[in-house]
């Protein structure tokens, strides 16, 4: 072999066919086989027995093929043939296809095995070889993979030699797979694959955090107005606290005032409706509309409530935080109004009336669309930026005596509490339908706890929403239990004797 690929000349006929080509080609003379015997005698001519002689070849050989042709053929005899062969001698010399797979080396992790926690980058490092070609051309993909070594959870691809790539943190605990699949120039491909274990997040220090409106308290700090809603601030050990009868939010237990304002135009006073703390803003929906606020307090987007007789009830954001979705009820009917905006801009892309009540609004999971509740034809999806409107089935129908439901948070749209006219909770899922049942009483102000894996809410004499407080509604007596539940473990009573003016709850991270 001359070189990977590479052939010889097939055989000396040919070998000695083609020099008696290029010889006549290059100097343009007719020899006859005959006439050149009769001129240097028998046998080859000199010449020929001179050039093979140096080039190590037969000149018997050579005579034998001239002899048994009678001659080597004229310039002129030959010309319609030399296409033909200069098309053999080509393809003799050309190089076979390159049939070789690339060859995957992983740098890291170095075996199968590898320990990453769920909080912290998974990272890979592989090098890609060619035999004795460059690989600078190879283009690949680095997958990580479920337990199963099919599932895709993520991927990243490139070009060349190497590849070294890192997949957020937040992947589901348990064992995963990492493959490397490249592919060369010519079409030929390889894969390598390490198992790694992923090691599930040590359980953060949590306390959950009460608000009480009678006397006015959070944690049982004191606070200067009656409270309607809180949630976790950005800093540890910290809660937002908003007020009914004016719009205001403050840093408990310090009771610092972050942000204050009055907001008029609309037939009610303004109330706090939900908070989120998120990426170091806290996002307010409030009965005039939406605000979001820095973690020092700073104002940033604005959104007021599209009618004066439309009450916003919830809202969501999603994709990263690119999409706000906002749910207002059409107060004077059973109606309901939702606005898709985009966060950078503050632009609206979509506004879609709808002829029956939404309960609840929240991110689908996507980077571009939510979902959400109705009575009418449950679960719903809404494209973000066209406000196209999908329904999503279920796989099995609500209680029929649904009055009202939420998401729950993290549940990725697809969890939901039902509250029924016979004074129970319901916990049932879009695809596998209902799930539990708590019948002791209203469940509302649902917050998830990541210290303990549970979601947790305060129990209620009756159903209450904190848009309710802007129609003048007061609040229900609690029951002064805290109740929890989780997919695995079921429902528990986490507190009792927490008293009856209990009206929010949030679970904050610990000091």
């Amino acid at each position: 072999m001359l070189r990977r690929g590479l052939s010889p000349f097939p055989s000396p006929h040919l070998r000695a066919l083609c020099w008696c080509m290029i010889r006549a080609c290059s100097t343009g003379l007719t020899p006859n086989l005959k006439k050149a015997q009769n001129r240097e005698g028998e046998g080859t001519s000199g010449l020929a027995q001179k050039h093979h002689q140096t080039r190590g070849g037969n000149p018997q050989a050579i005579h034998t093929v001239f002899h048994n042709s009678s001659a080597c053929p004229t310039f002129a005899q030959m010309r319609p043939w030399m296409p033909i062969f200069l098309a053999l001698l080509s393809l003799s010399c050309r190089p076979e296809r390159d049939r070789l797979p690339p060859v995957v080396t992983w740098e890291s992790p170095g075996q199968n095995g590898a320990l990453f926690a769920a909080d912290e980058v998974v990272t890979a490092a592989v090098h890609f070889s060619d035999a004795d070609l460059p690989c600078n051309t190879c283009t690949w993909s680095v997958e990580l993979r479920s337990a199963d070594a099919l599932t895709l959870r993520a991927r990243i691809s490139g070009e060349g030699e190497r590849a070294e790539v890192a997949f957020p943190p937040g992947q589901s605990a348990g064992e995963a797979w990492l493959a490397a699949v490249v592919e060369d120039a010519n079409g030929n491909r390889a894969a390598g694959f390490r198992q790694i274990q992923i090691a599930p997040s040590p359980a953060p220090n949590t306390e959950w955090i009460i608000a009480r409106n009678n006397p006015a308290s959070v944690g049982g700090i004191s606070t200067p107005w009656p409270v309607n809603t809180i949630s976790a601030w950005a800093d540890p050990g910290t809660v937002a606290s908003g007020r009914r009868g004016g719009l205001a939010v403050a840093r408990m237990p310090a009771g610092e005032v972050a942000w204050s304002t009055t907001s008029g135009g609309s037939a009610w006073t303004p109330v706090i409706v939900a908070m989120e703390m998120a990426d170091d803003r806290l996002w307010v929906t409030h009965s005039d509309g939406f605000e979001e606020l820095t973690a020092s307090g700073q104002e940033g987007l604005s959104i007021p409530a599209s009618a004066e007789d439309r009450l916003p009830r919830a809202m969501a954001v999603g994709g990263n935080g690119v999409w706000l979705a906002l749910l207002e009820d059409q107060t004077a009917s059973a109606s309901a109004h939702i606005r898709c905006l985009h966060r950078t801009t503050g632009a609206q892309t979509a506004a879609l009336s709808l002829p029956f009540p939404v309960w609840d609004i929240a991110p689908d999971g996507s980077d571009d669309a939510f979902v959400f509740l109705s009575p009418e034809n449950g679960w719903n999806r809404i494209d973000a930026a066209s406000g196209q409107v999908a329904a999503l089935g279920a796989a099995a129908p609500l209680p029929p005596t649904t009055t009202s439901a939420v998401f729950l948070p993290g549940g990725g749209g697809d969890l939901i509490a039902c509250t029924t006219s016979d004074d129970a909770t319901w916990m049932a899922h879009r695809e596998t339908g209902v799930l539990d049942a708590w019948p002791d009483g209203f469940l509302g102000s649902w917050t998830f706890d990541p210290g303990s894996g549970a979601w947790l809410a305060l129990e209620l004499t009756s159903p209450w929403h904190p848009a309710d407080a802007a129609l003048g509604q007061a609040p229900p007596p609690s029951t002064g239990r805290l109740i929890g539940w989780s997919p695995s473990e079921g429902w528990s009573v986490v507190a009792t004797g927490l008293g009856s003016d209990c009206i929010a709850l949030a679970v904050i991270a610990s000091e």
